[in-house]
């Protein structure tokens, strides 16, 4: 129903997966009764009452606030809830995940404490822990879910966004909107760290402990108190209970498969390159003939194959059927049993089942979803708008932000004369070239841009947007991934069984212990791929004659893996030539900026220097010619005086 988010800041997807489908459930039966709610505990309608909540929110916190803790497990953090003075810890059953874990535990006066995970119970997401060798914690006194009606004030608490030594645990306060028997929802609004944290009554009584969210924010979700103390002394003997009624793909169900399966298991194997398990294997001849999925294998290394007997062979790789992406391997060994097949469909609704290679029970089991059907090649984009220029080429109109082509630093007036060093004169021709390549496909273009022919190379993918992420992030949940080749088959089954990548290349059996096809792609969260017996049948015996040798499209892949290497070596070659032309222009320029800096600062050194020794010239003129002045003026008036005085002498 909801778009359901969990608040632990590293989930394990499988609980997830659990969890979540039981939460749908039960919030539907819970959401039937919303519109009946009526509010249990008095609303304030005046400041005085709420001064009240106020201050019994203020007095439950401080009483409470030493026994929230925060919880690391393995990677991901989470909280918790002291309920006992020997450390029991309440929590939620996705931050414990598997029982025996070591838990390091962060107190409220920052002392980091050890323990170990304990039980969980899955239906409301309930879990335990316990802190070892303590016997004086503070705890908190479990309440009643009986006590709970909704209106109900509540304090939510946890380590919203993970443990800050500087931060201690985030009150929130809210009401109880909604009580059902595997989940209480509220107001209190709860984020990413805050799961396994708990939820108190204005007594400071645990009600609940933080679970998960939904996309409004009256949409968060505690599990209720009576979960844990009805299943107190199982989660103590550290039980993962699992819902009463049994799933699709329980043990019951798959027991009754198990013996169809038995004498298939014999012909399946388990294929590894380098050590480590790519695919499952089909043994399809009694002399060691085995069909797998061919981009798992080529140009992975080494092959070995794995038989049901734990004996490991070496493969050769005899033939590969690109359009189907089926490997013929051989092994020297024989005596398989022959499979029995058969080219009868199965129709929408019909069961299969997944064997495995210890025959012990099927990898999975799930149904037919659709009626057999081509999956055609995802198109690889560059991520723009051409429109024609005559005769002339394609000039880019418009490109998407965070695709290949502006990764290349390709522009907006670009003009496309060139794909690939053949000649294009307009948007239908570029349009054509490009549509036919791969997903990761280096394309050589050629364009005019401010009169200079530029060539760029964009690595073809696709355009990433919000609705693109969003289902791309869908179909990983619960699968642990996709294949990476999982596109592009001329026929398929499409089944629901949740399978790994690594499950593929093995066989599909239907309730009559028939084979209907090998597992081909995980494609994601609801859709496994099959090729069918029938187009099985076609290509085995090619595959077996050399007819698609492997080695030719080893070759091929070799040589377009040299080409990628060398058009990715030769575009770092010339990135790195511009940073260094780049580096050395600028070098330059500071070098010249430093010459001619230089250069003023002597030209004003010098203008200054001139300036002072013509002003020091100046002066010493000046005093040079009053120097003169004063000589004349005293022999004037000597002369003077010695003339007034013969003059009196006479």
């Amino acid at each position: 129903m909801g778009d359901f988010r969990f608040c632990y800041t590293n989930q394990k997807a499988e609980n997830m997966q659990k969890i979540q489908n039981l939460a749908r459930f039960a919030l539907a039966l819970a959401l039937l009764g919303l519109l009946q709610a009526t509010l249990h505990a008095q609303t304030p309608t005046d400041l005085k009452g709420l001064r009240e909540i106020e201050k019994q929110v203020q007095s439950t916190v401080k009483k409470v606030l030493p026994t929230v803790v925060g919880m690391s497990v393995g990677s991901g953090w989470g909280s918790g809830v002291i309920v006992s003075k020997d450390g029991y810890v309440m929590t939620a059953a996705h931050v414990v995940d598997e029982p025996g874990q070591e838990v390091t535990f962060f107190l409220h006066d920052g002392t980091k404490v050890k323990g170990v995970t304990l039980g969980h119970y899955l239906p409301s997401d309930a879990g335990l822990a316990k802190i070892n060798g303590r016997n004086d914690l503070p705890f908190s006194p479990r309440g009643k879910s009986d006590d709970i009606e909704q209106g109900d004030w509540c304090i939510a608490m946890g380590h919203s966004n993970g443990y800050f030594a500087d931060r201690p645990a985030v009150a929130r306060t809210g009401r109880v909107l909604q009580v059902a028997e595997l989940l209480l929802r509220t107001d209190c609004p709860i984020v990413g760290g805050d799961s396994g944290g708990p939820l108190f009554n204005l007594k400071g009584e645990v009600i609940g402990i933080n679970s998960r969210i939904g996309p409004q924010m009256q949409m968060n979700i505690h599990a209720p108190v009576d979960t844990f103390s009805e299943n107190w002394d199982r989660m103590v003997k550290k039980e993962k209970i699992k819902p009463a009624t049994p799933s699709r793909d329980c043990k019951v169900i798959r027991k009754a498969v198990t013996q169809l399966l038995n004498d298939v298991s014999q012909n399946v194997c388990s294929i590894k390159c380098n050590g480590k398990r790519v695919a499952f294997g089909t043994i399809v001849g009694p002399n060691g003939w085995v069909a797998t999925k061919a981009s798992e294998v080529v140009g992975k290394g080494p092959i070995i194959c794995k038989v049901k007997s734990g004996q490991e062979h070496k493969c050769e790789l005899v033939g590969v059927s690109k359009k189907d992406d089926l490997a013929m391997l051989k092994i020297d060994a024989r005596g398989f049993p022959a499979l029995s097949w058969t080219k009868e469909e199965p129709g929408v609704g019909s069961w299969i089942a997944v064997p495995g290679p210890d025959g012990l029970e099927p990898v999975a089991m799930g149904m037919v979803g659709v009626p057999p059907r081509k999956i055609a090649k995802k198109r690889a984009m560059l991520g723009v708008v051409l429109v024609d220029v005559e005769k002339k080429g394609a000039k880019i109109d418009k490109i998407f932000p965070m695709s290949p082509a502006a990764d290349a630093k390709l522009k907006e007036g670009d003009l496309i004369t060139h794909i690939n060093n053949s000649q294009v004169k307009s948007r239908d021709e570029v349009v054509a070239k490009i549509k036919g390549m791969s997903f990761g496909t280096i394309v050589k273009i050629k364009v005019l841009r401010d009169g200079k022919s530029l060539v760029l190379s964009p690595a073809l993918g696709k355009i990433e947007t919000a609705g693109t992420k969003k289902a791309d992030m869908q179909n990983k949940l619960g699968v642990g991934g996709r294949s990476e080749r999982r596109d592009d088959f001329a026929k398929v089954l499409q089944h629901d069984a949740p399978l790994r990548p690594t499950d593929c290349g093995g066989p599909v059996v239907n309730l009559d212990g028939k084979v209907v096809g090998i597992n081909i792609a995980r494609a994601g969260r609801t859709e496994t791929f099959v090729i069918p017996t029938s187009v099985l049948m076609e290509a085995f015996y090619p595959l077996t004659t050399g007819m698609m040798p492997a080695e030719d499209l080893k070759k091929k892949a070799e040589a377009e893996a040299k080409k990628k290497a060398e058009a990715e070596a030769k575009k770092k070659a010339e990135a790195e030539a511009k940073k260094k032309a780049e580096a050395e222009a600028k070098k330059k320029a500071e070098a010249e900026a430093k010459k001619k800096a230089e250069a003023e600062a002597k030209k004003k050194a010098e203008a200054e220097a001139k300036k002072k020794a013509e002003a020091e010239a100046k002066k010493k003129a000046e005093a040079e010619a009053k120097k003169k002045a004063e000589a004349e003026a005293k022999k004037k008036a000597e002369a003077e005086a010695k003339k007034k005085a013969n003059e009196e002498k006479e």
